[in-house]
């Protein structure tokens, strides 16, 4: 071992055999025997290399190279655009990913389909915070209601998100001198605590709740 450049130290029983004399690098250590002598067996391992193999499959490159059609792999292939490419047959049948890429649906509506003809028969609720600066009376949410025939606004600003359930109902009784009273409440389908009482008020008063869809824009963002 020395005469292939490690450095040994003897000491304490023990043989430690270094990289380099910085002895920064310890490799091994051997105890002494009671002959006085370190024996160091080594067993000599296999050692395994895995090798890639080459897929002939149209398909595999088909996915590999973003489901790029037969014909572009053909031209990849005949105009040496790629190396390793091997030489592809065109395959029949349809690729099932490619199906679901292409798919397409109808857009969603801008335009809401029917409106609310009486004040108070739906009333679009939305809550909005915390915002990064607090107001002068220290309020970092608001929650905004419109009506969806008269598009009247009202907004109403909270400390904190828990207050909305307060203001609804604050904005309930406000409207009961009217002849006509709040019928249909839409909100989304968020699971947040004001929320959840909100729609315990909703079955409560016995008015209709509506949830709105998130693909939907809702009246809050036209």
């Amino acid at each position: 071992m020395d005469e292939h450049g490690y450095f040994l130290v003897f000491g304490d029983g023990m043989c430690n055999v270094f990289h380099s004399s910085t002895m920064n690098c310890l490799i091994i250590k051997v105890p002494m025997k009671k002959n006085w002598c370190y024996p160091l067996s080594l067993l000599a391992e296999n050692q395994l290399v895995m090798k890639a193999s080459i897929t002939q499959c149209t398909w595999t490159w088909h996915k590999r190279l973003g489901h790029l059609h037969f014909r572009g792999l053909k031209q990849l292939r005949d105009k040496d655009m790629v190396h390793g490419l091997p030489q592809l047959e065109e395959q029949s049948g349809v690729c099932e990913g490619c199906q679901f890429g292409k798919q397409h649906r109808n857009s969603f509506p801008k335009v809401q389909a029917l409106r609310a003809s009486v004040p108070l028969e739906l009333i679009h609720v939305d809550l909005c915070g915390p915002m990064r600066n607090e107001s002068i009376a220290g309020n970092k949410y608001f929650m905004l209601l419109i009506d969806d025939s008269t598009r009247m606004i009202w907004v109403y600003f909270l400390r904190n998100k828990f207050e909305a359930f307060h203001y609804f109902k604050k904005f309930r009784f406000m409207n009961c001198n009217l002849d006509t009273k709040v019928k249909c409440l839409r909100i989304d389908r968020g699971e947040s605590s004001y929320l959840l009482s909100l729609r315990s008020f909703v079955k409560i008063m016995a008015f209709k709740g509506s949830s709105q869809l998130p693909t939907l824009l809702s009246r809050m963002e036209w």
